[in-house]
């Protein structure tokens, strides 16, 4: 709005010869001094008489000089006279224009904002020692105003690489004269997220390697030489993963021993950004497929053998070691089969040769008790033995639960009971005539095989 120009009425008289003549000056002040102001920046008088038996003259004095005329128009502050003329009559008044167009004193804390990740919103406060003194802030993106005399800015996270939010200009108007100062605040944000990478190696298990380590190997995303200071460190801030390891935990590394996707958040622990990658790892581990037969290898001769043949899932890439007894004479061969000729324990290691990864079952010979070793002080005492297909069998004393089997020499098994006693009745008597082999185990374990022998 233009500002308004401040209108002074002077009135005076001139006494003449002849009549009584009136000078006037309007607009009308009697105080003798006038104020320009922001809302009144220039005064305007206009001076007039009634004297009709001649002209009339005026002439203006001013800090700046002479002004003629019955109109003044000024904005300088000073003192003033005007000196009016009617025929001999000369008449002299004085006046004081001052000045009051000093704008309001601002403070603002903060003056400059930067905001982040850690800090998305921050209050600017501005205060004025000029009392009654009224505040409009003005912003674009989105644009909008304020009347207060505190603004709340906000990060724009829809746009995280605009290093400027924006300006706030703020203006500050004193009633009094309506003069105004005006400041601006930029605020500026650093939103830039870190970049996150997962170091694995290879990014695959493997039986040479059963565990992998991720490390953390993500840097600051923070543009190098701009407004900000560099940033980092940037910290691993959360782990996910199929492990049982927790899946938070603020490390730099994570140890990884299964297949799966493993998530990583990091933190650039200078602007409290964050950001997140994953990683896919690969199970090469191909382990050889060997299970070992159920039932037990017994030899039943003082000389006698068996052979051992655990069930293979055959490939070309596999090799065979065979671990025996010290007691026994067959000579190990790379070979998935062993002949075993002496009791106790034999493993075989199968090893796939591309992988690295190996198997291993362990397989338990027994050298069977004769006959004549069922002795009265054995665990397993079985009678008659020689019989004719009914055996009396009395387990160890406390036995609450057994498993009896009776196999052929083929390894099939002929006969099959459970006893909740220590002892029980083994009936034979729709097998053929021969030899028979009875295996008992328990809580206590496997007792020895033990030949049956049925006449």
């Amino acid at each position: 709005m233009k500002p308004k120009s401040l209108i002074v009425l002077l009135s005076l008289t001139f006494v003449g010869v002849n009549a009584q003549t009136n000078f006037t000056v309007s607009p009308v002040n009697n105080t003798g001094t006038y104020t320009i102001t922001c809302a009144t920046p220039s005064i305007n008088l206009m001076a007039s008489c009634n004297y009709t038996a001649g002209s009339v003259t005026y002439v203006w004095n001013t800090p700046t000089g002479n002004v003629t005329g019955s109109v003044l128009i000024t904005a300088a502050a000073g003192n003033y006279s005007l000196v009016g003329t009617a025929g001999s009559s000369v008449y002299t008044a004085s006046f004081a224009v001052a000045s009051n167009t000093i704008g309001p004193a601002i403070n603002l804390n903060p003056t400059f904002i930067i905001l982040n990740c850690n800090t998305p919103t921050q209050t600017i406060q501005a205060s004025s020692s000029t009392s009654n003194a009224q505040f409009l802030w003005q912003f674009s993106n989105p644009t909008g105003s304020v009347t207060s005399s505190s603004m709340v800015v906000s990060s724009n996270t829809a746009q995280p690489t605009n290093t400027l939010v924006g300006n706030y200009s703020l203006t500050v108007t004193d009633p009094n004269n309506a003069c105004t100062t005006k400041t601006v605040v930029p605020v500026f944000q650093n939103l830039f997220p870190p970049k996150a990478l997962i170091s694995a190696g290879i990014g695959t298990l493997t039986c040479q390697s059963q565990t992998l380590t991720l490390v953390n190997q993500s840097s600051s995303g923070i543009p190098p030489g701009g407004l900000f200071p560099p940033g980092g460190p940037v910290q691993g801030y959360q782990w996910f993963g199929p492990n049982s390891q927790p899946s938070l935990a603020i490390s730099s590394t994570y140890t990884v021993a299964s297949a799966g996707l493993y998530t990583l958040v990091v933190k650039d622990l200078s602007n409290g950004c964050m950001s997140t990658t994953v990683i896919t790892i690969l199970d090469f581990r191909d382990f050889p497929q060997v299970q070992q037969p159920q039932g037990y290898y017994v030899i039943l001769c003082p000389n006698g053998t068996v052979q051992l043949a655990p069930s293979i899932v055959q490939n070309p890439n596999y090799t065979y070691l065979w671990t025996v007894p010290s007691s026994a004479t067959v000579i190990p061969i790379n070979q998935p089969s062993l002949v075993a000729n002496a009791p106790g324990a034999y493993s075989l290691t199968v090893t796939n040769s591309l992988t690295g990864c190996a198997s291993t079952v362990t397989m338990s010979v027994w050298a069977c008790l004769g006959v004549g070793d069922n002795q009265l002080n054995a665990p397993v005492q079985v009678y008659p033995n020689p019989g004719h297909g009914t055996y009396a069998l009395q387990l160890p004393a406390g036995t609450e639960s057994a498993q009896v089997d009776v196999l052929s020499i083929t390894g099939e098994r002929v006969y099959s009971i459970q006893t909740t006693t220590n002892h029980c009745e083994i009936d034979l008597a729709g097998q053929a005539n021969g030899v028979y082999i009875l295996q008992v185990s328990g809580s206590w374990g496997h007792l020895p095989p033990l030949k049956l022998l049925k006449q």
